[in-house]
């Protein structure tokens, strides 16, 4: 049944991903037309820019080009110029597409980890039967249980009947034995009593007598019910002593009994102890023992105790003459260093001031950040870096990660300042880029490489960096990390770049138009092949 629910869900995490999918092909083409017109829109803006800076020019002022106050042939702008208005409009489309983009790659990678959550799993159409002839499996294996219970209580209760009826049937078999004698007996005395009588008077005699006879037998029938009973109370109450005592059976009793002499012989043994115990619990009544231990006491511990403390006590002297005969040295040392310290405090007061200043430039006390001067200065030139590095990251890990530079104080052997943390905004907590995967890494690595080249064109006066090559482990990502940093790729050369990429991952050839193939040779010379192709 869990599989089959499995199996389920996976079926509609299947379709939704397809939606998903689908719905991510169609905002990655939009967000592709939306590139091509920002790059057509602003190619068309630089060429008729003669045209905008024509329209500025006033006569007898100087060209902002040129500058010549006189403006003989200038540019003329067309009607269905480029405006700025455009561009914007254009740009804020392409953000918008590239922010759909992203929103449905993130749900296609959402699906695939809930579909790879779910595991795999058998088809639903052949679950299905299975699960239902389980369910009927386990209602006849109930039913069987339950007519089992009641077949092994009611075979438990016969049982326990028929041990009853044995038992019963054994009693009475033994009373109509006694009862059998008794009739036969009396039936005996009666026909003795009838013989010889003739007349009418001994008739009656002999009636009498068997009247007499036969109320005796009704008596004797009473005393043996009654005979019967006491015999079996007095046998429960037998066998349950002999249970009680820990006897197996009447032989066993009998084997245990002791002659009158034995019983006088342990009664006298009793008697003796009870007289030596209460001699002994008189003695200890006394007040004077009344604290002593109950165990006698074992002084071979206390003794061993002793030895050990006078070995640690004299441990202990010897050690206090050495401390004090240390303490009348150093007494003797401070002395002579606080007279050598008074001679000479100028150049030590000098010496520390330098000496502080010095150690504080190192990074070392009293510097509490334990960071130098040099890690000062390229912190300031790092957080730079990291704040255009963070533009690019924020996009390709979709605003899960970006980096921050470490204030923690220096540990032995590092400095403080120049160390380069990632916070995970789903965690809410900031990690060492140690703990990355190989795909998260490379990203990173990525954004900083990007981040520096733009730190660079802004402290070079604006000069533009149209040319990147990236040499990169390319070979740790998995296929989906790997579309997005070939987007994030692709996004740097659609503005007009070129983007050189130094890598052996097969799979990437299928994605880059024009390569330049390093080839090894038998001769040992590498040849160079180029080669270019239609990326579809």
């Amino acid at each position: 049944e869990d599989e089959l629910r499995r199996s389920r869900e996976r079926a509609s995490l299947h379709a939704e991903l397809a939606r998903a999918e689908a719905a991510y092909a169609e905002t990655a083409a939009r967000r592709t037309a939306a590139s091509a017109a920002v790059d057509d829109l602003t190619a068309r803006r630089m060429a008729e820019y003669a045209g905008v800076l024509a329209q500025e020019l006033q006569s007898g002022s100087p060209c902002a080009v040129c500058g010549s106050v006189e403006h003989p042939r200038p540019a003329v702008l067309t009607d269905d110029a480029v405006g700025p208005e455009q561009i914007e409009a254009a740009e804020q489309a392409l953000a918008e597409a590239m922010a759909a983009a992203d929103a449905a790659r993130t749900r296609v990678v959402e699906l695939r980890a809930r579909i790879e959550a779910v595991g795999q799993v058998r088809a639903v159409e052949v679950l299905e039967p299975l699960v239902a002839d389980a369910r009927a499996t386990v209602e006849e294996a109930e039913q069987a249980a339950g007519r089992r219970s009641a077949d092994a209580a009611e075979v438990e209760r016969l049982d326990g009947r028929l041990k009853e009826l044995h038992l019963e049937r054994a009693s009475r078999r033994e009373r109509l034995a006694g009862l059998t004698r008794q009739i036969v007996d009396l039936e005996r005395k009666i026909e003795a009593a009838r013989e010889g009588s003739g007349s009418i008077v001994e008739r009656i005699e002999v009636v009498r007598e068997h009247s007499r006879v036969g109320a005796a037998l009704v008596a004797a029938r009473g005393e043996l019910a009654r005979a019967q009973s006491s015999l079996e109370d007095a046998t429960g109450t037998f066998e349950a002593a002999l249970e009680h005592h820990g006897f197996e059976d009447e032989e066993a009793f009998g084997a245990a009994l002791l002659d009158a002499e034995s019983v006088r012989a342990l009664d006298r043994a009793i008697a003796e102890h009870d007289a030596e115990l209460a001699r002994v619990e008189a003695v200890l009544a006394d007040p004077q023992l009344r604290d002593l231990p109950a165990e006698p006491v074992d002084v071979d511990e206390p003794r061993r105790l002793r030895e050990v403390a006078q070995t640690v006590c004299h441990e202990a002297v010897r050690a206090h003459e050495a401390a004090q005969q240390a303490q009348r040295t150093t007494v003797r040392l401070v002395e002579e260093i606080r007279v050598a310290r008074s001679r000479d405090a100028a150049r030590r007061a000098e010496f520390e001031t330098l000496d502080r200043l010095a150690r504080t430039v190192h990074g070392e006390s009293p510097n509490t950040r334990r960071m130098r001067l040099e890690s000062y200065v390229l912190g300031v030139e790092l957080d730079e870096i990291i704040e255009a590095a963070n533009e690019r990251l924020r996009v390709m890990s979709s605003g899960r990660y970006r980096l921050h530079r470490s204030d923690e104080t220096a540990t032995r052997g590092t400095n403080a300042g120049l160390e380069v943390r990632v916070f995970d905004d789903y965690t809410g907590r900031s990690r060492k880029p140690e703990s990355l995967s190989g795909g998260e890494k490379f990203l990173g690595s990525l954004a900083l490489a990007l981040g520096l080249a733009e730190v660079v064109t802004q402290r070079a006066g604006g000069v533009r960096l149209d040319t990147l090559f990236i040499d990169e482990g390319f070979g740790s990502l998995d296929g989906e990390t790997l579309d997005l940093a070939m987007h994030t790729i692709e996004s740097l050369r659609e503005h007009g770049r070129t983007i050189g990429l130094i890598s052996h991952v097969e799979s990437m050839k299928e994605r880059i138009a024009a390569k330049v193939i390093v080839e090894k040779t038998p001769a040992g010379p590498s040849r160079i092949v180029q080669e270019t192709s239609v990326v579809g």
